[in-house]
């Protein structure tokens, strides 16, 4: 087996996530977060996980000693942002998503979309593409359809009975029953599909 070094995919031991912070190889499986290292190497012990270090002047990259700052909770983590900056004081995760274009009063979504505007889109690319396989679908749901069925009884018995308590409970088995039977056939065609 080759040695961690000669791996295509090692990068020294040293990586940073998508918030900003450096990441350290500490042993097998085990990375750290390096702004913590650093503080434990300064103090001497290792640091509480109730325990939350500050950077200073705010870049996550910058783990020198004299840049870091440690606090005894989150929430006086959280007051000190608060303090300084605002909503702003905490990063992209907490800053205000853009509006859609095609809504203005409407949060961003994706491809400068709200939400409902781009499932719509979505929705419709996957008609376009996907044409034989909705035909699919729309034939499966028409062949056998139990609930059409139980609903034209169901309007029958209406007529006839004027909702009869009874008629109604045994309805409503004939119905679950279906239903039960519906599953358990969707289930032995998938088994069926997956043997070939």
């Amino acid at each position: 087996m080759p040695h961690r070094d000669q791996h295509g995919m090692w990068k020294g031991g040293r990586y940073k996530d998508s918030h900003g912070y450096v990441h350290i190889w500490v042993g097998p499986r085990c990375y750290k977060l390096e702004h913590r290292l650093v503080m434990e190497n300064a103090l001497g012990r290792t640091l509480l996980s109730s325990e939350t270090v500050h950077h200073l002047n705010g870049m996550t990259t910058d783990n020198r000693p004299e840049n870091l700052s440690l606090f005894q909770s989150t929430n006086a983590h959280t007051k000190t942002h608060w303090l300084e900056a605002g909503v702003d004081g905490f990063g992209r995760a907490h800053k205000k998503k853009p509006m859609a274009t095609c809504h203005p009063d409407r949060p961003h979504n994706a491809r400068g979309l709200c939400g409902p505007c781009y499932w719509r889109m979505m929705g419709r690319k996957y008609r376009l593409e996907r044409p034989e396989r909705l035909r699919r679908i729309r034939q499966r749901c028409q062949e056998k359809d139990p609930v059409a069925f139980l609903e034209k009884r169901r309007v029958a018995a209406k007529k006839k009975y004027h909702e009869n308590p009874a008629i109604m409970r045994a309805r409503r088995r004939i119905y679950y029953q279906a239903h039960i039977e519906q599953e358990r056939e969707r289930a032995r065609n998938y088994q069926r599909q997956r043997r070939y």
